[in-house]
This record gives structure tokens, sequence and C-alpha cells, in this order.
């Protein structure tokens, strides 16, 4: 093992012992928490699959061919998981919608179709299984930004995704592939706390990301789900006077694309006033991903 090797070692470890260190403390201080039931969190793990296909066929294919074989493989591989975790979950699949959309998913990413086909279905997948078997997608209570701030600080997250999220971590360089970036608009904008959360407790097979599920309470977790939307270059938290009919669970699902364009669409059909969407769109929706709190 070279020097470089050892270096990246000792980076990625210190920053699993702070993770360790965090977890022993919540244990301490949460005696009577109970953990998550293996059954829970398989119908987590099966929505986390999902929106990682959602999110991630863009860098596997690209005008109807492969761009990234690992990356195209993975989508395959996270579908056919999808299926099988759907199986032991659902034992009555006498025309059962979810499983032949699952089947269909597949299919889709056999043949390499166009992105948007793949995030508008595994988007109706998700809604229709979370529905279906009453799974909750936003945090119990508002999240905190400031502390999920602290964890982000003190679980090692900078060391490979940097101080501002950058993806530029000490450690960033010698990991392939690198760490995400948090600080990128039109990524930023398509993505959602909800994703981050899942992302933070199961780990992404085949890179350095591992899961923290252990390491930190699921109220945590969704603290620096949080804290992470608001590190997007040029993020603004003014508050404008303005403020859309928003709920946590929208914060919690929903990315900023998809919330602006529905305050747009109701701007147009005059359930909005010109200034009021305005308002909105200009740096209300930045104040409530600050401020999670100040909705319901």
């Amino acid at each position: 093992m070279n020097i470089k090797s050892i270096s990246l070692l000792l980076l990625i470890l210190a920053a699993a012992v702070a993770a360790f260190l965090i977890f022993q403390n919540q244990r301490t201080s949460e005696p009577g928490k109970e953990p998550v039931s293996s059954e829970k969190r398989d119908h987590q793990e099966f929505i986390f699959l999902l929106q990682y296909i959602g999110r991630d066929y863009q860098f596997a294919v690209e005008g109807g061919a492969v761009v990234n074989e690992f990356e195209y493989r993975e989508m395959i591989a996270f579908c056919q998981r999808s299926i099988e975790l759907y199986l032991a979950l659902q034992q009555h699949l006498d025309q059962n919608l979810t499983l032949f959309q699952l089947q269909q998913l597949r299919q889709m990413v056999y043949e390499k179709v166009e992105r948007q086909l793949i995030g508008d279905l595994t988007k109706t997948i998700i809604r229709d299984f979370a529905k279906e078997f009453n799974i909750k997608t936003a945090p119990a209570k508002a999240p905190e930004i400031e502390r999920g701030r602290g964890l982000y600080k003190a679980g090692g997250c900078g060391v490979c995704h940097g101080a501002g999220g950058a993806g530029d971590g000490r450690a960033a360089g010698w990991l392939d592939p690198g760490p995400g970036s948090f600080r990128e608009p039109a990524k930023m904008k398509e993505a959602t706390p909800y994703e981050f959360y899942n992302v933070i407790r199961f780990g992404v097979a085949g890179t350095a990301m591992p899961s923290y599920e252990e390491a930190f309470s699921p109220q945590e977790v969704w603290d620096i789900a949080f804290y992470l939307m608001t590190l997007r270059e040029g993020f603004d938290p003014r508050w404008s006077g303005g403020k859309p009919a928003i709920t946590l669970e929208d914060l919690a699902t929903r990315p900023d694309a998809d919330l602006l364009n529905e305050i747009m669409d109701r701007r147009k059909s005059g359930e909005l006033t010109e200034e009021t969407a305005e308002a909105a769109i200009s740096t209300a929706l930045d104040f409530l991903r600050n401020h999670p709190e100040t909705v319901k």
C-alpha cells in the first residue's frame, strides 16, 4: 500500500470515527429509541433505489446510447433489486399495477429511452408505493438547518464533499467516482431532501459513500438533508414578503424546479397574483428551504 492510499484510508477512517462518536453519544442521550424495523427499512430502500434510478439514469444513457457502462449496469441492477424487494413486500400480485410498472421501467432502461420518461415513471411508482404502504416521506417535525450544518461538520462529510459542499474535500481527488457537489444550481434544483435522506441512510454501492444509518437518528438525517439544499450556488433566503402555499412534505419530496413550475401554473390560472408569484419565484422558496419551521 503506497503513501497516497494510506493517507486516503486515514482520512476516511477519521470521518468514520467521527460518525461513530456521534452515534455513541446519540445512544447515550436516547436510550429509549427503538431501531428501525427490517420491514420498514425495505420500504425505504425500495424508494431509494427508484430515486437513484430517476436521478442518475442521465449519467448512464444519452441520446439512446450508453455513455457510462458502470452507471448503466448499476441502473439494470437497481431495477432488478427493486422488483425483488417489491415481490417480497407485496403478497397480492394479481393485476398489480406497481409490479407492471417496475417491469416496464426495467424494459425502458434496456431500451435506453430518454431521461424524462424514466424520471416520470420513477416518480409515479414512488408516489403510488408510498400511498399503498403508508410510507412517511417527510420528517415528523421541521428540520433544524443549523443543527444539520453542525452534524455535516462533525460527521466528517467535508472530508469528501468539502466544507462548502463543492465536492472538493481532502479525499475527493483520490475517489473514483468522485463525491457529489451540492453547489451546482442545475443539479440542486432537481434534488430533494428526501433523496439526500435516503442516500445518507443507505449509502451508495460502488462509491465511497457509506451508510450513516447507525450514526444519526432519522431526525438528524433530515436536518443534514435539508441543510444540503441550502448549499446551492446562488441560494438566496432573504424574506421577500411573498410566501407560497407549500407544506413541509412539499419541501421534503419535491425539487425546486417542480415547485417553481407549479407556482407559475397557479399564477397563469389566476390563483396567485402576479406580485405574489414573482415574490415566490425570486426568493421565498429559498427562504422556506432555510426556515422549514415556518411551514405546516
